[in-house]
């Protein structure tokens, strides 16, 4: 099975089961090319997606990109930030986001 079929069944299971997902893996994999090519056949009224390409990203840093993405300050300890991301997305699905 290749990398890409692999990766775009995950994607396409993750939007289907309302969940979260991130894709990983070397530069020049098609990761972006995908997830943007997948992203177009979205309906964007029904299905959020944030994009970030960093490869310096760390746990604490991810958290915080996101709970910002969503309009929310993130703490400044990982443990809270952690917490505070579970947290809102939860409240996003059980809101139907």
């Amino acid at each position: 099975m290749s990398w890409k079929f692999f990766n775009s069944t995950y994607i396409e299971y993750a939007v289907q089961e309302r969940q979260a997902c991130m894709l990983t893996g070397e530069a020049g994999m098609g990761k972006t090319t995908m997830v943007r090519a997948f992203a177009k056949q979205l309906e964007s009224s029904l299905t959020h997606y944030e994009y970030i390409c960093d490869s310096a990203l760390t746990p604490k840093l991810f958290y915080r990109e996101v709970l910002e993405r969503l309009g929310m300050n993130g703490a400044s300890r990982r443990t809270v930030l952690k917490r505070q991301y579970q947290t809102c997305l939860l409240d996003l699905y059980e809101q139907d986001k």
